[in-house]
């Protein structure tokens, strides 16, 4: 792809958030992630709250991933991954410490990073959400620590590391192994959101037991409390969200079948330019 940079202008941060973003910017600096750029390129960042309501500073960095050559590098379907708990007793679950920042990004590269701010122009020393290529070369690091455990003791999405085994002597065993493992790539966990020796653990959006696997029952209510779709953009996130746990609905086809009719009219109408609201009925 061409080298021409990207420049785009940051957006507006609330005078409310000013001290929030940049004490954030701080920490980024203080712990080498970031450093101060000259870059000719410039993407706006993104604030994101997060689930404990702290700040995730991102970059929106889609003009640049346009113009990146696509790693091929397979992400682990989770249906696969959940199949092979089968018979499982014991599960301990593992987060890495700020996962993709463990990841180094090379020198020629990190300029391309660039992001701006009101306080200035900074650049990533590790590698930052949002790049394209970011989960297939976590996931091939990840891999090459943990390749001959994978889906016999260890599930590896990613940063989200799920250790399991049929008896407690099993599952010490392969405890031991995977912290032999993560230092030897120089990776660290964050033990405040890791849990050990359970009989019972989310992961991946389900509820793993030694009974087997269900749908993460705050999911469920997720969608027992989801709004009627008003338009074809809010009816495809509702049947995707769905489709997430279609193993677990009888006939999941046929009861979405009507759904998906409703999304093509919808589609139908957007390319003909009309303006028509969506039919309910007792099919839908």
């Amino acid at each position: 792809m061409d080298d021409i940079p990207i420049k785009q202008p940051h957006r507006r941060i609330r005078p409310s958030q000013w001290e929030e973003v940049n004490e954030h910017i701080r920490k980024l600096l203080d712990n080498g992630v970031i450093r101060p750029s000259t870059s000719p390129y410039a993407l706006p960042i993104v604030l994101v709250r997060k689930s404990d309501g702290s700040l995730r500073l991102c970059v929106d960095y889609r003009k640049l991933n346009m113009k990146t050559i696509k790693d091929a590098y397979p992400i682990p379907r989770i249906d696969e991954s959940i199949d092979a708990l089968h018979g499982t007793k014991w599960f301990s679950t593992i987060d890495l410490l700020s996962g993709y920042h463990q990841v180094a990004m090379e020198e020629a590269d990190k300029h391309k990073t660039s992001f701006t701010t009101p306080f200035g122009l900074y650049e990533y020393n590790r590698m930052p959400l949002g790049l394209s290529n970011a989960p297939g070369t976590f996931q091939r690091l990840m891999q090459a620590c943990l390749h001959d455990q994978f889906f016999t003791s260890v599930l590896c999405y990613l940063d989200d590391i799920l250790v399991f085994s049929k008896s407690f002597d099993d599952h010490l065993v392969n405890l031991q192994r995977v912290f032999y493992r993560l230092p030897q790539q120089g990776l660290k966990i964050k033990p405040s959101k890791c849990t050990f020796f359970q009989s019972e653990v989310k992961y991946l959006g389900h509820r793993v037991t030694v009974d087997g696997v269900r749908p993460d029952p705050d999911k469920v209510q997720a969608v027992k409390n989801w709004p009627e779709p008003q338009n074809v953009k809010n009816l495809r996130s509702f049947l995707g969200f769905c489709s997430f746990y279609r193993r677990f609905v009888v006939d999941f086809a046929k009861t979405a079948k009507p759904l998906h009719a409703l999304v093509s009219t919808g589609l139908h109408n957007q390319r003909a330019k009309k303006v028509t609201p969506f039919l309910w009925t007792n099919e839908h």
